[in-house]
């Protein structure tokens, strides 16, 4: 590990306190950008053609195009190329665990940060939707002032209640109005055909959709070696058991839950990302936004 990818290291960056730092950090350690800036000058001036889309305003389809090729395509005009672009937060009770200094909460809201950081750069506006938690939904908008604005909200955000993310997300059709990126934050404790369903609604629909499924190192490996007791954070169950004898089932069950998320995302055109809380922040998002650059989204 390098001394840059070590003060980018969770533990660390949780130390700094604010989270508009954290976010200048990490992006500052990312040497791959979100997307290609489109911006061609004026507000109205023309900057491309789109096939049309279910919900799009038809004053915007160009029939002359139409006449020649029986195709619909909509007129984009540079100030519709900037982005809608939501962070979608779990911040249920679960969200809250954390073998070390920082959650998963913790850790899904720096990424988030950074990613705000970067959109809000490249003159995208964006948005913040918890699921569960103690924050209400922030619509999107661009600019430095929200983005100071977005930053405190997630800063404020903890960690709650019970809710499903694929019921939220059953809902985004309603509530995310533009289609654009969806970046989800979650450790995905419930039924991948569930998600992938929801997922695939909103992929349907035009939204690219990132899923980064957040888990603790211990959630991941069971490294543990003595008589634990385990917690549901989101129930009343209680279990001490001796880890040890757990551990080759739980891992067979774990990995049967990620590859069945790992295909519903792949069925839906999705990205899903794993995300260790232990694990450099800047190494994350360079893998996120290579493997968007790779497949042109943001566009």
């Amino acid at each position: 590990m390098t001394a840059r990818t070590r003060l980018l290291d969770p533990t660390v960056l949780a130390r700094v306190g604010s989270l508009e730092v954290v976010a200048r950090r990490v992006v500052e350690g990312t040497t791959v950008g979100m997307h290609e800036s489109r911006a061609h000058g004026v507000g109205s001036e023309f900057a491309q053609y789109r096939p049309y889309m279910p919900g799009d305003d038809l004053r915007s389809l160009d029939w002359r195009v139409f006449a020649r090729t029986d195709r619909y395509y909509v007129r984009q005009f540079t100030a519709e190329t900037n982005l809608d672009a939501w962070l979608v937060l779990d911040a249920t009770k679960s969200m809250a665990f954390g073998s070390g200094p920082v959650t998963k909460l913790d850790v899904a809201r720096m990424l988030a940060a950074a990613l705000a950081f970067l959109l809000v750069g490249q003159g995208d506006r964006v948005g913040v939707r918890p699921v569960g938690g103690t924050a209400d939904v922030l619509p999107p908008r661009g600019g430095e002032r929200h983005l100071h604005v977005l930053l405190h909200a997630l800063e404020r955000l903890e960690a709650s209640g019970t809710a499903s993310m694929a019921a939220a997300l059953g809902e985004g059709l309603s509530r995310f109005r533009r289609r654009g990126p969806l970046f989800l934050f979650s450790d995905f404790y419930e039924a991948p055909a569930a998600v992938g369903d929801a997922v695939t609604k909103l992929a349907r629909a035009g939204f690219d959709v990132t899923l980064f499924h957040v888990l603790d190192p211990i959630e991941r490996r069971m490294e543990l070696s003595s008589e634990t007791e385990f917690v549901d954070l989101e129930g009343d169950e209680r279990l001490t058991a001796d880890p040890r004898l757990l551990r080759r089932a739980y891992l067979e069950r774990l990995g049967e839950h990620v590859a069945s998320l790992r295909r519903a995302c792949l069925a839906a055109g999705a990205e899903l990302v794993d995300v260790d809380t232990s694990a450099a922040l800047d190494e994350t998002l360079a893998r996120v936004l290579r493997a968007r650059r790779v497949r042109g989204g943001g566009r």
